[in-house]
């Protein structure tokens, strides 16, 4: 475990060599509703730095997307610029969502290169064993480049957010002595994160084309002055049913919001 960094600098990397732990989710979703949640007046770009990028994030009014390919020389510009935001922009927080296998190693050579450094970084598995390898290799990685980042490891795509089952499920991190398997007491990171495993994600980016903060801003508003909303569509029957399934996913996306609430600690 590793001390707090305390000259913190506005920059977070989700990264990971290994491909569908689910770092374009954190990136996208998880990240930008808590970093809004706790700087509300600073403005947000998400980079994605992929050699066969297809996130496509349409619709957020809140977010920045940028997409570029590693073998681009638009990616090191896109870096370029991060590191002037985070020189001379103060109310900007740039997010980078880093490709799996050696483009990993790629972006955090270049991101050493230009003097970004004391990042905060995230490193999710999901708790397939064989994903401790790519773990610890990501984690020496991000060592060997920036010593002194702050480096948080997730475990995603929970079944539940109960300990003890997250502890039957990851036995890559917390070992299972029945099966002679001890816990990984080697990974050097300063703090552990659940996400639970959520649909929710998924439908926002690929059928409303929404971001999981749009949707929470949206769906905040919509709890929190229900009674004038349900004033609004008693003039219509069909209208107030349609709008009371909005309500059902509105419940569940302010749900999901505060499930990743403990992530903010890292922010």
């Amino acid at each position: 475990m590793k001390k707090t960094n305390e000259n913190k600098i506005p920059v977070y990397v989700v990264v990971s060599d290994k491909g569908g732990t689910g770092k374009s989710t954190i990136a996208g979703h998880c990240l930008p509703v808590l970093l809004h949640l706790k700087y509300p007046e600073k403005k947000i770009k998400v980079y994605e730095l992929d050699n066969s990028n297809t996130t496509n994030y349409i619709n957020s009014t809140l977010v920045q997307f940028k997409s570029f390919k590693n073998k681009d020389e638009e990616s090191k510009q896109a870096i370029y610029n991060i590191d002037f935001d985070a020189l001379t922009s103060p109310d900007t927080i740039s997010i980078i969502d880093v490709a799996g296998s050696d483009e990993t190693y790629e972006v955090l050579e270049r991101l050493q290169t230009v003097g970004l450094n004391n990042l905060t970084y995230f490193v999710p598995m999901c708790k397939d064993y064989e994903q401790l390898i790519n773990t610890q290799n990501t984690i020496k990685g991000i060592k060997k480049c920036d010593p002194m980042g702050n480096i948080n490891l997730i475990l995603n795509k929970c079944s539940s957010l109960d300990v003890n089952a997250i502890k039957k499920e990851f036995i890559a991190i917390f070992g299972d002595e029945s099966i002679g398997i001890p816990p990984a007491n080697n990974l050097d990171y300063h703090d552990l994160f659940f996400i639970k495993d959520c649909n929710d994600y998924s439908i926002l980016k690929s059928f409303h084309q929404l971001t999981l903060l749009d949707a929470y801003i949206y769906g905040k508003d919509l709890l929190d002055n229900l009674v004038k909303y349900k004033m609004e569509w008693q003039k219509d029957r069909d209208q107030y049913i349609q709008n009371l399934q909005k309500v059902e996913f509105a419940r569940r996306i302010v749900t999901t919001v505060e499930e990743l609430k403990p992530l903010i600690k890292a922010l």
